[in-house]
């Protein structure tokens, strides 16, 4: 009746797939039996021998009582599931347990804990949440004993190891975990033997010791003698209760303790007991032992039972008189060997006046790859912080600046802006994940001119930082110069000094400061010492310097100086009218007067420069209002154009384009218009004009090529032959070969593409269009070798 009562009573949850050899703590013995019934006769040894119940009789009393115990613990299963652990608020991160009561249940609860770092949570919060919950999924439990053997707590391992199945197989599962962790915490030498010496006292049959210690001898290569020599010492070790007793000890055991550094360790720790560190400083040599600080002060009460990202009130720390001899002597040793589980058992005693020392042995021993958690190198930094010493605290955060929490990065902006600022080259360099956000966040209620220039001085690498900052400050008409002139002196990527230049045009900075900008920009698009190298490579000369340059340059290169000078007529075409003229005036006075452009000496190349600059900028100022208003954005065009000091053909050109796409029928007014005045038609108001007429939108392909015919002819008529450029006439063919099917055959279009030719088009081009042909070649294309267009909306 009890089996079916215990069966019947709570099903045992498990995940599909998972192995049940874990779930025994809650399970039936009965089901245990049947599951492992398997098992060979050595498995089965492991727990009967010396279990003193081999009559019959008394057999089936020990299994009616455990069958009575079992349904007792079954029965409060669902009252310890409601439970709500009652954690020690000393052992978890507030903050964390307002996040973990959140959640929905204790399950989740506990995986949630298991997948936080290692310091994050005291392990004994995690046994407490074990302890309520009926069955763990096997990685869940895996992932518990990997943290027990971090933290050296081998009685608990141990006991939640072993439960009343554990077969050999489970044994060696175990071994290898405990293997696999102290490999991964540098804790071998003394951490296998704190195991040993745990097993010792939590197996409850001599079998299941033998099988542990047989399983740890196999994996790390020990010697039987060793550990058998081990547990016997370890038993009289743990036998001695007063200072006599351990100096009998001593006596007994001279030889091994001066031979054998295991058991010279272990010797050592339960001398601390009674007479502190004098016979630790004996023996420096264990100093280049990680994990030797650790497993000394293991029976120590720890103070600090978690590192937290928490900030500087959240953390206690002990007093001078509370910190212990043995650390005073680690601290002053800089050399020595420290693992994680060191460093965590240094904080337990740790003041901030240790910050400095413990700074240096963290550092020390991260370079060794023995030091690695986050939580441990912010936490220095929170020991800097209250030591209140700000040369300290920038360099624990330079130094750890892979590791800082954001949060620690946030607070520190305005001490680094304010006492070291090149550590933002560090800051930026290291964790540009981090530095925009952090240096974001601290620019929200503007920047000093100080903090603004140190911004611009060592944030050079990230383009929207500088970017920011410029919006973000807060300074006078008077410092604009200053911020200029520091920008100019530093090295800035082109990005960077276009974000400048927005900022002098958006003071109203239209002088000389801004031409020294663009100036700064035009040389820097460019590498004038890579070109000189091209053109002595080749034996290239030109007496013109710019059109050496531009014949040295890439198609790559000769694209980025079209694009930069774009983005920099885009900036331009942001001012208000007059300040665009009063901006041109100055340049051109600056390129062909006083200073002269700083690579260029040539006036065609300082002309075709600054024509490409008016020419951009004039696009900038007519899309503005093309959508809405075209005319208003012709006005603007023109008042700018009329406000120069000097001609320019590129912003004549520019007008009369606009002024045509938006009404293609002027363009045959205009022509007359000139009849009368022959000389003052140049060329750029002829391209212009064509232009104009092949990107209207009012207008469709065949539209446009018909009209552009006509204006030619017009134009032949009244005496005024130019010449279209090359630019106009791809413009024109492309027209042609963009059209649909159905206007010109395929004889025709290669017709096209030889007159092209002939009229200098370039080979690329071309072939793009011969690929057109060819594609069309496959069709039924129409025979038309003619197209007529009414004309009478264009007249």
């Amino acid at each position: 009746m009890l089996l079916a009562l215990r069966h019947g009573f709570r099903s045992v949850r498990s995940a599909p797939g998972r192995s049940s050899r874990y779930r025994l703590r809650t399970q039936p013995k009965f089901v245990i039996l049947l599951r492992h019934q398997h098992k060979n006769a050595r498995d089965i040894h492991l727990h009967n021998e010396n279990n003193g119940q081999d009559s019959l009789g008394g057999r089936i009393l020990q299994f009616i009582r455990d069958e009575t115990k079992y349904l007792s613990e079954s029965m409060k299963i669902d009252e310890s599931l409601n439970e709500n652990p009652q954690i020690s608020p000393d052992k978890i991160d507030p903050a964390l347990l307002s996040q973990i009561a959140a959640l929905p249940d204790i399950h989740e609860q506990f995986a949630t804990l298991l997948r936080l770092p290692k310091f994050a949570v005291h392990p004994d919060v995690l046994l407490q949440f074990y302890s309520l919950l009926p069955v763990v999924d096997e990685p869940e439990r895996q992932l518990l004993l990997r943290r027990l053997v971090f933290h050296r707590l081998w009685h608990q391992f141990w006991q939640t190891a072993i439960t009343d199945a554990t077969s050999l197989s489970d044994v060696e599962d175990l071994v290898e975990l405990i293997h696999a962790e102290l490999q991964a915490s540098n804790n071998n030498l003394f951490g296998v033997w704190e195991a040993i010496r745990a097993a010792v006292h939590q197996t409850t049959t001599s079998g299941l010791l033998n099988s542990i210690l047989e399983g740890i001898e196999f994996k790390f290569g020990f010697l039987k003698t060793q550990i058998s020599d081990f547990v016997a010492y370890i038993r009289e070790l743990d036998n001695v209760e007063t200072q006599e007793e351990l100096e009998l000890l001593e006596e007994s055991q001279r030889d091994a303790l001066s031979n054998n550094m295991i058991h010279k360790a272990f010797y050592i720790q339960a001398r601390l007991r009674f007479d502190n560190c004098v016979f630790v400083e004996k023996d420096p040599c264990f100093l280049k032992s990680p994990g030797w600080y650790s497993f000394l002060t293991s029976s120590i009460p720890q103070r600090i039972h978690y590192l937290a990202y928490g900030s500087e009130t959240e953390a206690e720390t002990p007093s001078l008189a509370q910190k212990p001899a043995l650390m005073s002597y680690f601290l002053h040793h800089r050399l020595a060997y420290l693992n994680e589980n060191d460093l965590f058992s240094l904080f337990q005693s740790a003041t901030p006046q240790d910050a400095k020392r413990i700074y240096l042995l963290a550092y020390k021993n991260s370079q060794r790859n023995l030091v690695l958690s986050r939580r441990i190198f912010n936490h220095i930094l929170l020991l800097a912080k209250l030591h209140k010493d700000d040369k300290l605290i920038l360099e624990v955060f330079e130094k750890f600046l892979k590791y800082v929490s954001p949060k620690n990065c946030q607070s520190l902006i305005p001490m680094i802006l304010q006492t070291n600022p090149r550590t933002l080259r560090s800051f930026e360099k290291k964790r540009q994940d981090l530095f925009f956000d952090s240096l974001s966040i601290f620019m929200k209620n503007g920047l000093s001119l100080k903090d603004l220039l140190s911004v611009i001085k060592y944030c050079n690498n990230n383009r929207q930082t500088i970017r920011l900052a410029l919006k973000s400050s807060k300074i006078n008409p008077e410092a604009v110069q200053e911020v200029i002139a520091t920008s100019l002196r530093e090295k800035l990527t082109v990005y960077n000094l276009l974000e400048v230049l927005r900022f002098a045009f958006r003071h109203h900075v239209t002088n000389d400061s801004s031409c020294r900008i663009l100036d700064k920009i035009v040389l820097r698009i460019w590498n004038i010492e890579l070109f000189e190298r091209r053109g002595q490579a080749l034996n290239y000369r030109s007496r013109d310097d710019f059109a050496f340059f531009y014949a040295m340059a890439s198609k790559e290169e000769r694209t980025r100086l079209v694009y930069c000078l774009s983005t920099v007529g885009q900036a331009i075409s942001l001012l208000q009218d007059y300040e665009m003229a009063k901006f041109f005036n100055s340049l051109y006075d600056f390129w062909f007067s006083s200073h002269g452009l700083s690579f260029v000496n040539s006036k065609a190349g300082k002309t075709y420069l600054l024509d490409l600059l008016i020419r951009k900028t004039m696009q900038f100022v007519y899309r503005q209002h093309e959508a809405k208003d075209p005319k208003a954005g012709i006005k603007r065009v023109r008042d700018t154009l009329d406000a120069l000091t000097f001609k320019n053909w590129a912003g004549q050109k520019s007008l009369f384009e606009f002024i045509v796409q938006d009404e293609p029928k002027v363009a045959f007014r205009i022509v007359r218009a000139y009849t009368s005045n022959k000389p003052a038609f140049a060329s750029s108001i002829m391209n212009g004009i064509i232009r104009g007429i092949l990107r209207s939108k009012k207008l469709t392909p065949p539209e446009r090529i018909q009209a552009t015919k006509e204006v030619l002819k017009m134009c032949k008529r009244l005496g005024l032959n130019h010449k279209i450029s090359q630019k106009e006439n791809i413009l024109f063919y492309h027209q042609i070969f963009s059209m649909a099917e159905g206007y010109y055959n395929e004889e025709q279009l290669k017709l096209f593409i030889n007159e092209a030719h002939e009229e200098g088009i370039p080979l690329s081009i071309l072939k793009n269009w011969s690929r057109k042909v060819r594609t069309r070649s496959n069709r039924h294309l129409s025979s038309s070798s003619s197209l007529r267009l009414p004309l009478g909306l264009l007249r």
